[in-house]
């Protein structure tokens, strides 16, 4: 990348945090099968979780799916949202698609039975 560039996008790391992330973490190897964006989506998600904001985490979320529909994590992350705001149904789809990507994912699981069992049903986990 050219030096003008490279000043160009520095002197937009302030107004643009997802650029500023993108530019710390951006390697010419990287080991990660994920773009840093996806990752950057849904580390903003889990800071919106944190300080209650289910709703905004849910959007983040669903950019990071939007651009790696195959990572199991962020679909746990999403049914995690989904249950704090009462949206059953939607965290057991979410449960379900982490699922189908990750067999072993534990957390899905609990969070699934957890879901089932609030809304009343009696269905196999």
């Amino acid at each position: 990348m050219s030096q003008g560039n490279m000043h160009f996008l520095q002197s937009g790391q302030e107004a643009f945090p997802a650029l500023s992330y993108l530019l710390a973490h951006n390697s010419a190897s990287t080991s990660d099968s994920l773009s840093p964006l996806p990752i950057y989506r849904k580390d903003e998600g889990n800071e919106l979780y944190k300080k209650g904001d289910y709703r905004a985490a849910i959007d983040a979320y669903s950019l990071a799916i939007a651009m790696s529909p195959d990572e199991a994590s962020f679909y746990g992350n999403r049914a995690a949202a989904h249950m704090m705001i009462l949206a059953y149904e939607a965290a057991i789809d979410d449960c379900n698609k982490a699922l189908a990507l990750s067999p072993n994912m534990v957390k899905a699981y609990f969070r699934k039975g957890k879901a089932l069992a609030t809304l009343g049903e009696k269905r196999r986990v």
